[in-house]
């Protein structure tokens, strides 16, 4: 009866907790040892919502050890079975001391989520623990305790499982305590804080490196079974994010980045699209020692590229690499014959390439004759942090501070131990901190899991904080169009950087640079064909928590000025001394002659051999199917510029206009008064090819007092939004608000980054329309009156290969309405091999799911346009089954492929086939997560 009361009001609690439905708290108790028991304190104090406030004291409303150095259990039952992501323990006094945590299901099936004593110094907290187990009938939780060794009346004060994967539930349950500001304020004498089990595992976690905002954390993860080789693998890359103040779960960060050789993130740029990263990756799945570069181009890390360093020489077994913030700067611990000792701190200067300058000693003001290594430069790209053993200090090695003194980074000030509050006695290094905070993080073996190394977060003192930075943002775009400038210059210096920061607009034509908040600085813009632009930031006032400062700059194009006539007037020249030389000379006048300058008038007409075209246009209602008197149609080519359209009758709505035998596209603009305006673009086949046909042009009434007309071609969700727009909070009709929406995009070189004027193919089956633009030499193009559909895209170059994609306009929106994307094209090389993703057959057949055929189609595309085109079709299966079967299966795939591909038009003989098994395995067939990689087909340019 008593368990039923329980469950009742666990029932009746949740609905106060503004998130309460997704957590289930413990409802009744199956057993518990060594309860303190007198006066409450008993796994009963346990059951249902928290309630044993104020956290930080003893409290009977929660369960309490027999003794402050004891250990004890209890296993608590839940109402109703479920999935479980984490599992949340609410430590309401001395947290730390809980070493094993085990769910079961309805089946009694044990299975383990904590295994070892988790680190917590602070007076309160929650305890969240992920699960990775697939079971949706969760129904119990043992708890285990243990405070012997680490002493202290240890609380808990409610126990909740949960399905949401939010690491940050915990926290909003102190906050809904309202108990969440007092810890902040406790835990400001907490100096030394571990990550936490989202973070740390039982297996070594090194090598922390923070995202300059402080919202992203880098680190490596050694022999652990979720690395891409499993336990045999020695350093898998991991990421976590900051959320709501609480660290997500790490994930692997998998391919390219990973593979089976060990893998470590050296340093991140201030604008978060490049890492450095340890070691050179080889197309065979090999190594070489060596310094890597990735960028991220939609979400995804692209294969690291090779860093070239002159003159590289280290003898030590390690190597530690930190790049400054905006990626112009690297400081490395390495070994060569200029060291003082063993690993020393060099710095060298980038010169454009992934290409560096030959490595300089710093000096034995930061170097001694023991391994100085583990630099960090701070976001204020002034202040180093560096390990070393041989300053002296707490333990084995220890954390130091220094800062620069002037721009040839080879002068610095004396280090400073950065104290307890950081170092402990034992191994202390790899320090990395975000940008205007005093919270870093660090590696250490105290108080680790299992003994092994842990990530912790510290709090440094004041006066050895990096200064305080900002981010500053922005675009660079063309003054006169607003569209944004590819590959432009920005080159930013004052104060302290005196050598420029010299950056690159991105394909947004956006840019990011780290810079001090002090003074003055010189920003420097140009790009090709336009005016180059100065200008003075004044970063003094900027306030104190601001991180990020927006600054666009707009370039003007060169104005290119057209050829005057010479004009040549008669002057009488300056009276000489006359002698006997001269005057024989002034009497020979000398003539020089110019060449006369005629303008020349040349009369527009068309050749003979061109054919014109007589194109005509119809403006209509959209509803009644009307022609629209009183129109207006402008009227332009390739979107340079726009004129009004010659009119034959445009009381009637009709309009003409000569064409000849062009490769312009045709831009179209119609207006009228009550209608809505409407944009059409028309490609030179389709023009070319009505013969002398009409076009029409279909405009949407504006919504009026009598009703609201249908929109022809609009989506229901389009008239939807239409007609909610239509009203007021009366009732009465009125005209819809206008909408800001605009979409445009850029399209590059995957490898070179250089805009390509691609043509795009626009379609969407929502709206009915289907559109052809042409790019610019920028790359740039922007689809005419869009809606809010979804469009399917298919981006083409000749040379390229064909891309397609989907366009979302509710994912890519901006709040202003605003969308930017970018397309990149892989170009076509002879040698290259590629990968045909999204590739899916059906299990054990050669036989392709629906919707791998577009991947196909493309290639197919691929080869239509480009004539010579040749290819190697190569096919690979994973390692588990027979290998003779697998062999067989790989050789019917590639010809399923090869036969789709011919009979689309494409000769036999440019498609050549070879298949391989099982034998040639790119990951790990232990786990389906890797295994899937090596079920694959490659395509090999053999000939372009």
């Amino acid at each position: 009866m008593r368990n039923i009361v329980v469950i009742l009001f666990s029932i009746l609690l949740c609905p106060l907790w503004g998130f309460a439905q997704s957590i289930q708290w413990a409802s009744g108790v199956i057993s518990e040892t060594n309860a303190y028991g007198a006066d409450g304190f008993g796994a009963q104090a346990v059951l249902g919502a928290p309630d044993a406030t104020p956290y930080g004291e003893l409290n009977p409303k929660a369960f309490r050890l027999k003794s402050e150095n004891g250990n004890g259990s209890l296993i608590l039952s839940f109402a109703q079975p479920q999935e479980v992501k984490q599992v949340i323990i609410m430590e309401n006094n001395f947290p730390g001391r809980i070493e094993r945590v085990y769910l079961y299901d309805e089946a009694k099936n044990r299975y383990s989520v904590l295994e070892d004593t988790y680190r917590n110094d602070e007076p309160f907290g929650y305890l969240t623990i992920p699960v990775t187990i697939k079971s949706n009938t969760i129904t119990q939780v043992e708890i285990r305790l243990n405070a012997a060794a680490n002493s202290g009346w240890a609380q808990i004060d409610a126990v909740g499982i949960t399905s949401s994967d939010d690491p940050s539930v915990g926290k909003r349950v102190l906050q809904q305590l309202e108990e969440d500001e007092r810890l902040e304020l406790l835990s400001q004498k907490v100096t030394r804080r571990n990550l936490g089990l989202h973070v740390n595992t039982t297996f070594d976690e090194v090598k922390p490196v923070v995202s300059v905002d402080g919202k992203r954390l880098y680190f490596s993860r050694q022999y652990a079974p979720t690395n891409l080789g499993g336990s045999k693998d020695m350093l898998d890359i991991y990421y976590a994010d900051l959320i709501n103040d609480s660290w997500s779960e790490a994930k692997n960060v998998g391919t390219p980045l990973n593979n089976l050789n060990p893998n470590g993130v050296a340093s991140v740029t201030a604008d978060g699209r490049n890492l450095l990263l340890i070691n050179r990756y080889r197309k065979d799945g090999r190594y070489d020692l060596g310094l890597s570069i990735t960028e991220s181009k939609d979400g995804t890390w692209q294969y690291p590229q090779d860093v070239e360093i002159e003159d590289f020489v280290n003898v030590n077994d390690f190597v530690d690499y930190s790049l400054s913030p905006n990626g112009d700067v690297l400081i490395m611990a390495i070994e060569n014959k200029e060291s003082i000792g063993d690993q020393d701190l060099y710095v060298s200067f980038y010169k454009g390439a992934n290409s560096w300058t030959r490595p300089q000693n710093l000096g034995s003001i930061l170097n001694t004759a023991k391994e100085d290594f583990s630099p960090f430069i701070a976001p204020d790209g002034v202040t180093l942090y560096f390990a070393s053993a041989g300053h002296g200090g707490m333990g084995g090695s220890d954390i130091f501070y220094t800062r620069r003194l002037d721009d040839t980074w080879l002068n610095w000030s004396e280090p400073i131990n950065l104290g307890e509050t950081v170092n402990t006695d034992g191994f202390d290094g790899y320090f990395s901190i975000s940008a205007n905070t005093n919270i870093a993080y660090v590696v250490s073996q105290t108080g680790g899991r299992a003994n092994s190394r842990d990530i912790y977060q510290v709090r440094i003192p004041p006066e050895l904080t990096p200064q305080e930075s900002y981010m500053l943002i922005g675009t660079v775009y063309d003054a006169a169009t607003k569209n944004p400038l590819i590959d432009a210059e920005v080159a930013i210096a004052g104060g302290m950087i005196q050598r420029p920061n010299v950056l690159r607009t991105d394909e947004m034509g956006g840019y990011k640079v780290m810079l001090p908040k002090s003074g003055e600085f010189n920003a420097s813009v140009s790009a090709e064909g336009y005016d180059s632009l100065k200008e003075v930031l004044d970063v003094s006032e900027i306030e104190k928590e601001k991180l990020e400062v927006r600054n666009d700059f707009f370039l003007n194009p060169m104005i290119v000025a057209e050829p005057q006539p010479l004009i040549v007037t008669q002057s009488k020249p300056k009276p000489e001394p006359i002698s006997a030389v001269t005057a024989s000379l002034s009497s020979t006048p000398v003539i020089t002659e110019l060449p006369k300058y005629e303008e020349k008038i040349i009369p527009k007409t068309f050749p003979e051999e061109e054919k014109i075209y007589n194109l005509y246009f119809k403006v209509v209602d959209a509803v009644t199917n009307e022609e629209i008197p009183h129109s207006r149609l402008v009227f332009g080519l390739d979107a340079l510029e726009e004129e009004p359209l010659s009119v034959s009758n445009n009381r009637l709505g009709n309009y003409s206009r000569q064409m000849t035998m062009d490769e312009s596209t045709i831009y179209l603009k119609a207006e009228a008064a009550g209608y809505e305006s409407e944009r059409k673009i028309i490609p030179p086949d389709d023009w070319k090819n009505r013969m002398d046909k009409e076009f029409i042009i279909y405009l949407n009434p504006v919504p009026g007092q009598e009703g609201i007309p249908a929109v022809a071609g609009a989506s229901e969700s389009d008239a939807a939004t239409r007609l909610l727009e239509s009203y007021n909070l009366n009732g009465v009709a009125t005209r819809p608000k206008e909408r800001i929406l605009e979409v445009s995009g850029n399209v590059l070189d995957a490898k070179t980054k250089k805009p390509i004027p691609a043509t795009v193919r626009v379609a969407s089956q929502s709206a009915g329309m289907e559109d052809m633009y042409k790019a610019n030499p920028q790359g740039f193009f922007k689809l005419s009156n869009p809606g809010w559909n979804t469009y399917e895209l298919e981006i083409l170059h000749e040379g390229y290969y064909t891309k397609k994609e989907s366009l979302h306009i509710e994912r890519v929106l901006d709040e202003r309405g605003i969308a930017r994307v970018v397309y990149y094209l892989e170009p076509i090389e002879k040698g290259e091999t590629i990968t045909l993703n999204n590739l899916w057959f059906i299990k054990s057949t050669p036989e392709l799911v629906e919707f791998s055929f577009p991947v196909l189609d493309s290639l197919g595309q691929v080869m239509m346009n480009n004539p010579t085109l040749e290819i190697k079709l190569t096919g690979h299966t994973d390692g588990i089954g027979d290998y003779q079967k697998n062999q067989n299966l790989s050789e019917l795939r590639v010809a399923f492929i090869k036969d789709y591909i011919v009979n689309m038009g494409i000769h036999p003989k440019r498609i050549r086939i070879e298949a391989f098994g099982s034998r040639f395995p790119i990951a790990s067939n232990a786990r389906e997560e890797t295994r899937k990689l090596n079920r694959r087909v490659e395509v090999t340019i053999l000939k372009f």
